[in-house]
């Protein structure tokens, strides 16, 4: 169950931080909804700089890095935090009362050990006001939520969410739950919780704030399947979603799985006119309930308009490798020979500077895990991504990225995250 009004708070957070882990199309504003623009990330670099040596590369990093979360600051969204603090300690027993309404009207018991909770966007549907530090509803159901209130600043402030368009109900085991239903008769008793959720094609989402519409949210999905349940091997889905807070974007492009054959998805984060980031990745391979397996797929992705880039493919047979590795992996000889193949067959490069000439190649390096004694004795070998450069040199991720080297950007991001929590915490 929520606490107090953290509902609010978590709708409005998670419209706007939730930029940091969406996807993308097209970042103007012509109107047409998101994935409209199929376009990829385009690949490739501009410039014929050098390729930089290990030391040089992870300088070049660090100031990206740095760089990067100085653009991120949590006063771009200081008008949230002054609905959240209208929120904050007010009587909110009437939508802990509503919540507790609409999440019984998902429910229906089948058994004593078996419960089906079916979460559709109408049963969250009624209008809250904030008055005086306490919360009236005033209005049952509809076709929309909605919460109005003032802000710290006096700002009349409205968020409503509407579904439109056809649903699909959607379920799957993997989403199913247990729980402990008590002891008797010698024996624990487990009830079975098969939760399935009805997807609307069209979710949107709007603040207005005085006025001005600092968030916007529109969310499009569709999804194709067959009777019974959500089957991988089968099914279709596509997420799509423009997403604005203040100065920010995200925009999600296609973000699509085909029948367990193939998937891809675009990414796009901007701030006013300047893409921080944007990545596209897609993949085939073949997707079952009990096994998926990739046998192929390119990525590409921009940090600071290409001054960091993350460009390559994987052939098919990778995964092949990686799994006789796996089962190769008491034998020394054989394990570093599969691992051998598979980076053979993944061509993926970190490129500076928006540079055509690759620093480094992404690769999987091999360690070995030995124990002995007078009564037993074990060899295993495993392996870890890292980096290895032009000049030769290969580093883990956690050796190359440590804590020494890095200690600023460190420090600089859990300050980052600490000002957010301040804003938007409890204290």
């Amino acid at each position: 169950m929520m606490k107090k009004m953290k509902l609010l708070a978590m709708m409005l957070m998670a419209a706007s931080i939730s930029m940091t882990t969406v996807s993308c199309g097209s970042d103007g504003d012509d109107g047409d909804a998101p994935g409209q623009n199929d376009s990829e990330v385009s690949g490739g670099g501009s410039s014929n700089a050098d390729a930089l040596n290990s030391n040089d590369a992870k300088k070049k990093l660090e100031q990206y890095a740095r760089e990067l979360i100085s653009k991120v600051n949590s006063n771009d969204f200081i008008n949230f935090q002054t609905i959240t603090d209208a929120v904050r300690n007010s009587d909110d027993q009437v939508i802990s009362d509503w919540l507790d309404a609409c999440l019984e009207a998902c429910e229906s018991q089948v058994s004593d050990t078996y419960l089906k909770r079916v979460y559709a966007a109408a049963n969250f549907t009624g209008e809250f006001v904030l008055s005086n530090g306490r919360w009236t509803q005033t209005q049952k159901g509809g076709d929309h939520l909605r919460i109005s209130l003032t802000d710290t600043n006096g700002n009349p402030c409205v968020l409503t969410v509407t579904t439109s368009g056809s649903t699909t109900q959607v379920h799957h085991e993997a989403f199913d739950d247990e729980e402990y239903a008590g002891y008797w008769n010698g024996y624990s008793h487990y009830q079975t919780i098969a939760n399935s959720f009805v997807i609307p094609e069209h979710i949107n989402i709007t603040l207005t704030q005085g006025g001005s519409t600092p968030l916007t949210a529109e969310v499009y999905t569709a999804i194709t399947q067959g009777s019974g349940d959500f089957d991988p091997s089968r099914d279709e889905a596509q997420v799509t979603a423009n997403v604005t807070a203040n100065d920010w974007k995200v925009l999600v492009n296609k973000a699509a799985f085909h029948a367990g054959k193939s998937a891809e998805a675009t990414a796009r984060v901007v701030k006013g006119s300047e893409t921080l980031f944007e990545a596209s990745a897609s993949a085939t391979g073949a997707v079952t309930n009990d096994e998926a397996s990739i046998s192929t797929g390119k990525v590409v992705a921009r940090v600071l308009g290409g001054k960091v880039r993350v460009e390559g493919t994987i052939k098919d047979g990778f995964q092949h490798a990686m799994e006789q590795a796996d089962k190769n992996d008491e034998k020394e000889n054989s394990y570093k020979q599969w691992i051998t193949n598979a980076n053979a067959l993944m061509d993926v490069k970190l490129y500076l500077d928006d540079s055509k000439n690759a620093s480094a190649s992404l690769v999987l390096l091999p360690f070995v895990d030995r124990y002995s004694s007078p009564y037993y004795s074990y060899e295993y070998w495993y392996n870890e991504p890292g980096l290895l450069f032009t000049d030769g040199t290969s580093y883990t991720f956690s050796e190359y990225f440590d804590d020494g080297s890095f200690k600023t950007v460190i420090k600089n991001f859990e300050n980052l995250m600490d000002s957010f929590a301040r804003m938007f915490g409890d204290d």
